[in-house]
């Protein structure tokens, strides 16, 4: 049976309220809790000084697995960060060996004569160079030039192959001398 007000004394009245709040957090959390679809703790406090009958929960010292989650990630550079951070440029080494010159004077089917190391460099196809010594098998004369798709002596018309430097027609008959080329940074270098 309800009772009035008039009747409780303020004692007995906080009690009531004490335990109407109580009831009504118990209920809210409950409702909070089975609405909830979050892994986090939907329980609401009760307020200062109100006894719900129940402890409290224990005082955890480590963070809930979602927040140690969000830690890490938060540690992790950005995909931005990463896309903006160029990686430092390494040098590239130059190959040991005399700078012959750039890979662009040597024209795909043509030749460079390089007279004072007496080598020639030849490019029969693209991106494939093979070097040769410069003085002809025969006589000794140096090559004049890559015409006709051959490496020519001017002296007595020999020819040689400008991809493995064997005679083509005589009176040369024994191969040229092959000399060893890296290409490197844009440069032909005699290695």
């Amino acid at each position: 049976m309800l009772e009035h007000d008039d009747d409780l004394t303020p004692a007995s009245d906080t009690a009531r309220r004490t335990v109407l709040r109580g009831a009504l957090v118990l209920g809210a959390g409950s409702v909070l809790a089975a609405c909830g679809g979050s892994s986090s703790d939907n329980t609401a406090a009760p307020p200062a000084g109100t006894d719900t009958g129940s402890t409290p929960p224990p005082t955890e010292s480590t963070p809930s697995p979602s927040a140690s989650a969000k830690a890490k990630k938060s540690a992790k550079p950005s995909a931005a960060a990463s896309a903006t951070t160029k990686p430092k440029a390494t040098a590239t080494a130059k190959p040991k060996g005399t700078e012959l010159g750039p890979v662009s004077d040597i024209k795909v089917g043509g030749c460079k004569i390089y007279s004072k190391l007496k080598v020639v460099v030849t490019q029969p196809t693209a991106g494939k160079f093979f070097a040769f010594s410069s003085i002809c098998t025969h006589q000794e004369c140096e090559l004049i030039d890559c015409e006709g798709g051959k490496l020519n002596c001017p002296c007595h018309a020999s020819t040689f192959d400008m991809s493995t430097g064997a005679p083509d027609s005589p009176p040369a008959t024994v191969a040229l001398p092959k000399k060893k080329v890296t290409v490197a940074g844009g440069s032909v270098y005699l290695t």
